[in-house]
């Protein structure tokens, strides 16, 4: 584990719908966002995509979203089903989503330009990242947050709901980080003052609203990833493996060096064999 620093502000995700909503319709009164906060529920992804296949979350060229905030979640999980360990209140257990008038492979760099559009929030916040390839959000090589997008038909449709799910570590307590395979870092030993998290929540909620609604949703992960991507790539320069995460003692997929991130969230390696790019799918990268 980690020598992290003492925790300097207490940090908990524990606000009320109500409080949500208003502060929401104060500071974004012109964004579509409809809001629900849950005391627990199994996972948030998943309440979702069963509202998306029963045809009953709103209709993304509308500008409307659905947002889901949990302060518990039972079932959490990140990417290849992995679980997501948490507490309540000690974590940003967040979903939004909408329906899409798109093909799947419009979605691809979701999970890439959807870490650069919260790795530019938390700035506003003194908070600052980098995004690990395909959709991690790290400080010195832990792992603050992390997000999974997933997307289902829409029953009777030709639409496809999309779900964009973000984990952020708000204060971890000790029990937690012993239970973690993987280093990890929390806000509470990020943040330099007192902040509303009640503020961060709705600010995410926001910028994630306007990519899932952008008019040219492929045109809008380009340009991200090629802006605020790029800025802050953890792994570029860096020799990295790729793995199977199913088979992890197997031989690597590939090793080589990053050259960086392409504008449909394809890593770039430099390889023995050349140059190859390849996208998420159940592909997991590790620092050598």
């Amino acid at each position: 584990m980690l020598d992290l620093p003492l925790p300097c502000s207490s940090v908990r995700f524990d606000f009320s719908e109500e409080k949500f909503q208003t502060l929401a319709q104060e500071r974004y009164p012109h964004k579509k966002m409809k809001i629900s906060v849950l005391q627990t529920t199994g996972s948030t992804n998943a309440d979702l995509l069963m509202q998306a296949r029963a045809g009953s979350l709103p209709e993304g060229e509308s500008g409307q979203v659905q947002v889901l905030f949990a302060h518990s979640q039972q079932a959490g999980r990140g990417r290849l089903q992995r679980p997501w360990l948490s507490t309540a209140g000690q974590c940003l257990m967040m979903s939004v989503a909408t329906t899409l008038n798109v093909p799947v492979s419009a979605l691809e760099g979701l999970p890439v330009a959807t870490g650069g559009i919260i790795a530019k929030v938390l700035e506003h916040y003194d908070v600052t990242v980098q995004i690990k390839w395909p959709n991690d959000l790290m400080v010195n090589r832990a792992k603050l947050g992390g997000i999974l997008i997933e997307s289902t038909p829409v029953s009777g449709t030709n639409r496809i709901g999309v779900v964009i799910g973000l984990g952020l570590n708000g204060r971890l307590d000790n029990a937690t980080l012993m239970q973690l395979k993987h280093p990890a870092i929390d806000l509470s030993r990020l943040v330099k003052s007192e902040f509303s998290s009640l503020h961060l929540a709705i600010d995410l909620a926001a910028e994630i609203t306007n990519l899932l609604t952008a008019a040219d949703l492929s045109g809008k992960i380009a340009q991200i990833i090629s802006t605020q991507v790029a800025l802050r790539d953890a792994c570029k320069g860096e020799v990295v493996q790729l793995i199977d995460p199913f088979h992890p003692h197997a031989p690597p997929i590939a090793q080589g060096v990053v050259l960086g991130i392409t504008k449909n969230g394809g890593l770039q390696l430099n390889t023995a064999e050349g140059v190859q790019i390849f996208l998420s799918g159940e592909i997991s990268l590790r620092w050598v």
